[in-house]
């Protein structure tokens, strides 16, 4: 069934409609319509013409001709009548096509028909469509005219004036307006008050400059509910006239805008804790900030992070850290209020933005209150967890002028947590700030020593105090700034114990060690060579398969007379990693040696627990060897004692005279090292200094 573009109603919707601009009211919105249109009586006289129709048709159609008042619709009708009268009383509503007078021609129409009972009597509203090819071929009209009636998007047509002058079956849906309803009303009443004043600007602007305007608007339907929709207006020029009408092409983007809402709810949500992430901490932090500038408002930022949380992963696995962080999360939901605002960074790192004036006493108050919740055992799975936190606290306007910097300061105030002892919170302090920034501007300076290969490997030779002989190289760095400033690892190592330069610095040590080891087995020498390694050392997979590659393919002899010295303090941190490296390098031969022992909380169990060849005894108890009523030596004499009960090889460290030979001796002690023999040399010394003691 054809309908008439301009009311776009089914035909049976149309029977007994009371439709304005009868002949007694004339809605004068009728004179709106594009489209000729006309009411007549049941004698077929003409009652009422729109201005399109007086304009198409004929200009006297209401005052008749030859002083006839009014004119009969049949005199216009140039074949087809037999047709017309039987279709104007009959029920059928579908469009009758026929030739009309237009203009004195003959012209191919089509008429649609609506039927009004008004006062007892009928009348019937006409609408014409002239569709022949003075206007445009009859497949284009026809693919245009089903485009526009049966397209699932809501287009309406309004002129340069803002009066809707036709709409589409679409349109009515969506905004649950009756066609003859809403012709001829001001396109102002489709749209919320942002929307109007987006219209009155940017999209009136687009229009008349540009000729189209795209965007998303927020429209009213006629029961007053608001809904968004995708708004494409476009001008299309009238003919021979500098006027145009503005074709309005409406999508309803709800669902889309859902989707939208729940994609960035998923975007800015932590899936494992389901905390606002950083991405959502970043919008809202930054937001917060620019309206503190703006209010002066106060602000309040608390970093926390979780202590010692990398070991539990590492021990016990990804899965007890997950559980860990879901259950902390929990607990700070769970203390906090619902305005305040927590996300969690990544890792085991957690923010806190208060917003508003605070008092110190208050955040620290709430902050402990925090550190307790969070030191209350864990259960995780089949494991009773017991964990710590370290809080920084940062404020605005106090610390920092800009969100960036907010962020860093409570950082900053964390790690001086860390500092502090770990589970317990810290203000930012300016001072230590600019402390750290000057670690961070060392450490980038021993960052490139360590490319510039600036620093070095040097060897100290360890002694029989027997027969002078050298049994062994001790692996040591050396910072080579000039031939007049060589700097001690006491100097620099402190500074990037932490660091990644660490794994670097040890493949440089790793490679040297390997090439000297060569030269001494080339020349038949059962010296051996000894190098440090630090706890992220001993961690780092790099590293570790590195010094596996390296010296694996000379065979388990040959790693035999290679040492791996550990400082006492690893061992006591019972690192499953660290213990699983130490285990890969003994299996090819390497052996290991315990640095450092009496200075740290030395047990006899770390003996048992691990076989160590060779310990070394700390430099400290022949440093207060010459102190009146001092007990080192006492106690150095018992360490001697228990080593050999235990059958370990003992080297003494820090020998520096012949006094302290003599003691050693006496007690049995016959390894030791220190500048008394030999300061460490470079690698092309070690010949000549090896010949002499030949």
């Amino acid at each position: 069934m054809q309908q008439n573009p301009v009311f776009n109603r089914r035909a049976g919707d149309r029977k007994g409609l009371s439709l304005a601009g009868s002949a007694s009211g004339r809605d004068e919105s009728h004179n709106h319509y594009p489209t000729p249109y006309l009411i007549i009586d049941e004698k077929y006289w003409i009652l009422y013409a729109n201005t399109a129709a007086l304009r198409e048709i004929d200009p006297n159609l209401l005052t008749g001709k030859q002083g006839i008042n009014r004119t009969n619709l049949l005199r216009y009708i140039k074949r087809g009548t037999t047709e017309f009268l039987d279709w104007i009383d009959s029920d059928l509503y579908a469009p009758l096509e026929l030739r009309v007078l237009c203009q004195n021609q003959a012209r191919r129409c089509l008429l649609y028909k609506e039927i009004v009972e008004e006062n007892g009597s009928r009348k019937t509203h006409l609408s014409l469509l002239i569709v022949d090819a003075q206007n445009f071929a009859d497949a284009e009209f026809n693919t245009h005219r089903l485009v526009f009636t049966n397209t699932q998007q809501a287009i309406y047509v309004s002129n340069s004036d803002g009066k809707i002058t036709a709409v589409n079956p679409a349109f009515c849906r969506m905004f649950k307006y009756q066609e003859q309803k809403i012709i001829g009303c001001d396109e102002e009443s489709l749209y919320d008050d942002a929307t109007k004043f987006l219209r009155q600007d940017e999209i009136k602007l687009n229009l008349e400059q540009l000729g189209s305007w795209t965007g998303r608007v927020v429209n009213i339907g006629q029961d007053g509910k608001l809904f968004h929709t995708s708004l494409h207006a476009s001008t299309v020029p009238k003919d021979n006239s500098d006027d145009y009408y503005i074709v309005n092409i409406i999508q309803d983007i709800s669902n889309q805008l859902q989707l939208e809402k729940q994609l960035k709810e998923s975007a800015e949500i932590d899936a494992l804790t389901r905390l606002h992430n950083r991405l959502a901490f970043n919008g809202y932090f930054n937001e917060a900030f620019k309206q503190a500038q703006r209010d002066d408002e106060k602000l309040n930022l608390l970093f926390i992070d979780l202590d010692k949380f990398k070991e539990l992963n590492d021990q016990f696995g990804h899965d007890y850290g997950d559980e860990l962080l879901i259950n902390v999360s929990r607990r700070l939901k769970n203390t906090l209020k619902d305005t305040d605002f927590i996300a969690r960074l990544g890792g085991d790192e957690f923010v806190i933005l208060l917003r508003g004036e605070m008092k110190k006493e208050t955040l620290v108050t709430l902050s402990n209150k925090l550190i307790k919740t969070l030191a209350e055992p864990f259960k995780l799975k089949d494991l009773t967890y017991q964990c710590t936190s370290s809080i920084g606290i940062a404020r605005y306007p106090f610390d920092a002028i800009t969100a960036e910097q907010l962020l860093q300061a409570a950082d900053s105030a964390m790690y001086l947590s860390k500092k502090a002892g770990r589970n317990c919170c810290c203000f930012y302090n300016e001072e230590a700030q600019k402390q750290a920034h000057s670690l961070v501007e060392q450490r980038h300076e021993i960052g490139n020593a360590i490319a510039n290969g600036e620093i070095k490997t040097y060897f100290q030779p360890v002694h029989n105090l027997l027969t002078g002989k050298i049994v062994a190289f001790e692996a040591l760095a050396r910072w080579v700034r000039s031939e007049d400033d060589i700097r001690l690892p006491a100097d620099f190592m402190p500074i990037i114990e932490n660091d990644p330069l660490m794994v670097k610095l040890g493949l440089q040590v790793a490679n040297q060690v390997y090439q000297l080891s060569g030269i001494l087995d080339r020349m038949n020498l059962a010296t051996e060579v000894a190098m440090n390694l630090s706890a992220i050392q001993l961690r780092s997979e790099e590293l570790i398969s590195y010094i596996e590659t390296l010296f694996a393919k000379k065979g388990r002899d040959y790693c035999n007379k290679v040492h791996i010295e550990i400082a006492e303090p690893l061992v006591f941190d019972r690192d499953p990693v660290i213990l699983e490296n130490l285990n890969r390098l003994t299996s090819i031969g390497f052996q290991l040696t315990l640095d450092n022992f009496g200075k740290g909380n030395s047990s006899i169990y770390t003996l048992k627990r691990i076989e160590f060849s060779t310990v070394k005894i700390d430099r400290i108890f022949l440093e207060a060897f010459n102190q009146e009523d001092s007990q080192d030596a006492q106690i150095l004499t018992g360490l001697i004692q228990l080593l050999h009960n235990l059958n370990v090889r003992i080297i003494c460290e820090g020998v520096e005279s012949q006094e302290y030979v003599h003691f050693l001796l006496d007690r049995g002690c016959v390894l030791a090292q220190g500048w008394l023999f030999a300061e460490a040399m470079p690698k092309s010394e070690i010949l000549q200094y090896q010949r002499r003691f030949a």
